[in-house]
């Protein structure tokens, strides 16, 4: 049955979770790789400016692994609004390296809603940065060809700048534009700007969201990261 095969889905969902973040932690003490952890809890789960938790609280575990080749992968698991079936899973893997003073990433991204009907995709990733003194500029592209959950294609690009006025404190400031079937409206833009703060294994993040169409908002979110 529907049901069954959901929960099916979702016990491998945190099976494959699970097993991802013991698996990284295990091979990280072999020198392998780097791995890292993190959990996070936002006053508002936005996503290109739009509230995939309908404006309340939600949190997100996440493991991350990373070879000196530039391979790295990363899943995460994380809650969201049962209108989207409450839980959002994505699996993701990629390279990276360093060319011409600037970091570039090329990868592919997976976003299951195991229960959710008709919102599963995928889409390619790409981005660089490029440091100059204590700021950092990046951009990205994110592209979702047509698919089963898809009428057509879709596109997101942003622009993003960071400030490290010291070790502890990070300003930020990004715009966004979405482009294609899972854009709210034609050319929909979306803003985020604000700080963060580290205190030891806790990273504390106040940002002003903005998208059109919906309401601006003040998020705030706490980072837990781990590093075997």
């Amino acid at each position: 049955t529907t049901c069954a095969y959901r929960a099916r889905m979702r016990r491998g969902v945190y099976i494959l979770c699970a097993s991802a973040a013991a698996y990284a932690c295990a091979a990280s003490h072999a020198h392998a790789f780097e791995a890292q952890g993190s959990l996070d809890f936002v006053s508002d789960y936005r996503w290109r400016g739009l509230s995939m938790s309908h404006e309340r609280a939600a949190a997100t575990l996440a493991v991350e692994a990373s070879w000196q080749s530039g391979v790295w992968v990363s899943s995460s698991l994380g809650t969201i609004s049962e209108d989207y079936g409450g839980e959002e899973v994505t699996l993701s893997a990629g390279v990276s390296a360093n060319f011409a003073g600037a970091d570039w990433s090329l990868g592919a991204a997976a976003y299951a809603y195991p229960d959710a009907d008709d919102l599963d995709y995928q889409q390619a990733l790409a981005s660089a940065a490029y440091p100059v003194g204590p700021v950092t500029f990046s951009a990205g592209i994110e592209y979702a060809p047509e698919q089963d959950n898809l009428d057509g294609d879709d596109t997101y690009a942003w622009l993003r700048g960071e400030w490290g006025p010291n070790e502890q404190l990070t300003l930020h400031a990004q715009w966004g534009v979405n482009d294609g079937a899972m854009a709210i409206v034609e050319r929909a833009e979306d803003i985020d700007i604000g700080a963060a703060y580290a205190i030891g294994p806790a990273l504390i993040s106040l940002s002003y969201v903005d998208a059109e169409t919906v309401p601006s908002a003040v998020v705030a979110s706490v980072r837990l990261a781990y590093a075997p």
